[in-house]
């Protein structure tokens, strides 16, 4: 899921050759009550999860005026890249791979969104419910630790390995963020994606924060295609915004 391997900046660059994602459910189940198992021998309640997933993402309402969504609703064809960076990350974290799956293979309850500027900023929200706490926790616990960024960089060279060439795109550095601690736990990364036009260089920036809340792990993105990276008291804030939609009893 995108969760965990977060691509949404270089799928961009990718699909350009220089976004992804609105108000949309990927592996959505219908309105009715349907149940799954926990793993622990309980029952959740998946189409109550998929609504406090999709309660809880950004909604337009969330950005400034004149931000608009970004998604451009279609199949970018790359989920052979995204199984690929979810396999490297697993790997290189040492976790089980099924806990960063993508939402359309594990069909778990997802909703994501992404909205963004003139200015050339963007921020794509993605909250997944799993069956228990622990999945999430797993990878968080393994995302905190010393060489987490090595191991993203590591899902982000697959992603680009296992997808179209793009001349000029330079060598994607990741480097642990300085973030104020959110959720039950959470990490943060900041990726830079160089790009050599006839113009010079241009550097793509991300921020990525990734948090769980109970058997949510949420996913927040904050691109810039300016060479400057996001406002952080902002990107708390949006942050803190999905987090504290996600029901405390989940």
């Amino acid at each position: 899921m995108r969760a965990w391997t977060a691509v949404v900046l270089l799928a961009a660059v990718l699909a350009a050759g220089c976004g992804d994602d609105s108000d949309d459910a990927g592996g959505s189940p219908d309105d009715s009550t349907t149940t799954s198992s926990s793993g622990d021998g309980s029952t959740v309640d998946t189409a109550a999860d998929q609504r406090a997933a999709e309660d809880a993402i950004l909604v337009q309402s969330d950005v400034p005026a004149g931000w608009v969504d970004a998604d451009d609703d279609t199949d970018d064809g790359l989920d052979e890249a995204e199984a690929a960076s979810e396999a490297a990350l697993a790997d290189c974290l040492g976790v089980d791979p099924a806990f960063v799956e993508s939402d359309e293979t594990d069909g778990e309850p997802t909703a994501d969104s992404m909205y963004g500027s003139p200015e050339g900023l963007s921020v794509a929200s993605d909250v997944q419910v799993n069956s228990t706490a622990s999945e999430g926790a797993e990878v968080m616990a393994a995302l905190t630790e010393d060489g987490a960024a090595d191991c993203y960089a590591a899902g982000f060279e697959a992603y680009a390995d296992a997808s179209a060439p793009v001349e000029g795109l330079g060598e994607v550095s990741v480097e642990a963020l300085d973030f104020e601690p959110v959720g039950d736990g959470s990490a943060a990364f900041r990726v830079t994606i160089p790009v050599e036009t006839d113009e010079g260089t241009t550097v793509f920036l991300t921020d990525v924060v990734l948090a769980t809340k109970g058997r949510a792990t949420v996913s927040m993105e904050f691109s810039s295609t300016t060479s400057e990276p996001w406002d952080t008291a902002e990107a708390l804030r949006l942050t803190e915004l999905v987090l504290d939609r996600i029901p405390s009893d989940l």
